[in-house]
């Protein structure tokens, strides 16, 4: 168990570099290094009884780590930190109040036109989500069970059901939009974000519920540090209590659902873990079994792709594909590999690395360390509903790396560029100077 020793030491090491570098424990890579922190210290004490993580695995998981941390390293050796308040420049910041006020929010109406346009879009994505089912099984589906659903929607005839898909996805957004109009009417907002979230669950995607739950809470946090400090609660207990309500929520929620599909007592039957109690089995390898299946995968010589390249950036074959239509899309799916049971996720630095080697889980993670710093930074200098979003966004792509990578596939450019139509440019962009950096980054949240 070698290997993955030094995998818990390198995370525990670069998460303190982060947090020298950041200054602070409230950034999101000092989670993103916690949460691989937790990770490697369950494969290290073998909690699962999965195979170990070992060989070659060891190295690309390694260079995916510390290159994350080179991008953070370059983003803070490129962007200028703003000037200090001091007797010789004491209206440095004299404007920040006035900025923030400026940046922050967009306006009512159009925060308005864009819950009605993402309302009616979610509404249409339910119906006919609903009727594409009903109509492949030939059954209402009130009759259907969950699994079945999941299998019409796999690699049944509903497999593609287009604008339900789009609309599903959206519904993050809704949600968000419900965030910010809950800052000065929270019943109404809160009611909207609480409503876009539950609308997801009528796919047996568990991860798009899941998703939508992380970004918009993101979102909050990063609200929240945005306000100026004269308008903040200093207590953080609403910060402890709202962490831990929304990990109750998304424990019980992925195991009702993990239930319903059959899929936890395929876990549980197969993992028979003395330390992890039973309920909690099936996520804890959710979360932490990709390492396994990447070693298991390499050492057993199995390409996950099957010719299936360019997964991880699915994105851009789909662009090209609509003006040549030889180009082949990958599928999303990976292939399976055995590690007590089927099992087909392989962290980001291994869905990279079966399409682009070593060179690219290093560019990769150069990449996000990079985007995530950039985007984190530019949300709490240049306030905005916006920035607030598009941070949460990445931050949460980057924290679902121990899963997969995914900031080239469907949902992040759909969810970026239809959060800019709904909450429009941040005003800062529009002449208002930088606001101070009374940012997580600094003074925390």
């Amino acid at each position: 168990m070698s290997g993955p020793i030094a995998l818990l030491l390198l995370s525990l090491a670069l998460g303190a570099t982060a947090v020298g570098l950041t200054a602070t424990v409230f950034h999101p890579l000092v989670a993103y290094y916690a949460i691989w922190s937790v990770v490697s210290a369950v494969d290290a004490a073998n909690l699962l009884g999965l195979p170990p993580v070992a060989g070659k695995a060891i190295l690309i998981l390694a260079l995916g780590q510390v290159a994350v941390l080179l991008g953070a390293v370059l983003v803070t050796a490129l962007v200028p930190r703003p000037a200090s308040r001091s007797p010789a420049n004491p209206d440095a910041y004299s404007r920040e109040p006035r900025a923030r006020q400026l940046a922050t929010s967009p306006s009512p109406t159009r925060l308005w036109i864009a819950v009605a346009v993402l309302g009616v879009t979610v509404l249409i994505a339910v119906i006919t989500f609903r009727t594409s089912i009903e109509g492949a099984a030939g059954l209402p589906l009130t009759a259907l069970s969950l699994e079945e659903i999941r299998a019409l929607t796999i690699s049944g005839p509903a497999a593609h059901t287009g604008i339900a898909s789009l609309g599903l996805t959206l519904a993050a957004l809704l949600a968000a939009c419900g965030v910010v109009i809950a800052e000065r009417k929270r019943a109404i907002g809160g009611a909207i974000a609480i409503a876009a979230i539950v609308a997801t669950t009528v796919s047996p995607q568990r991860t798009n519920t899941l998703t939508a739950l992380g970004v918009v809470f993101a979102l909050l946090l990063y609200r929240r540090a945005q306000r100026p400090r004269r308008r903040r609660r200093q207590s953080s207990y609403p910060l402890i209590v709202g962490v831990i309500g929304v990990v109750v929520v998304g424990v019980v929620f992925f195991n009702t659902v993990g239930n319903r599909l059959n899929k936890n007592s395929l876990f549980t039957n197969a993992v028979h873990s003395t330390t992890v109690p039973e309920s909690l089995v099936p996520l804890t390898v959710y979360l932490t079994a990709s390492t396994s299946a990447l070693s298991t995968t390499l050492s057993d010589h199995i390409d996950p792709t099957a010719g299936n390249r360019l997964r991880s950036i699915w994105i851009l074959p789909r662009i090209a594909s609509v003006f040549d239509s030889r180009i082949k899309v990958p599928n999303t799916v990976s292939g399976f590999t055995n590690i007590s049971f089927p099992f087909n996720t392989y962290t980001w630095q291994g869905d990279v690395f079966f399409d682009f080697g070593l060179a690219g889980v290093a560019l990769a993670g150069v990449l996000i360390g990079a985007l995530v710093s950039l985007v984190h930074t530019f949300a709490l200098r240049r306030p905005s509903v916006y920035s607030a979003w598009l941070a949460a966004i990445i931050s949460i792509l980057a924290l679902f790396g121990i899963i997969e990578f995914a900031f080239f596939w469907l949902e992040m450019p759909l969810l970026a560029l239809a959060g800019w139509a709904a909450f429009g440019p941040p005003r800062a962009w529009r002449g208002v100077p930088m606001s101070a950096p009374d940012m997580l980054g600094e003074h925390g949240v």
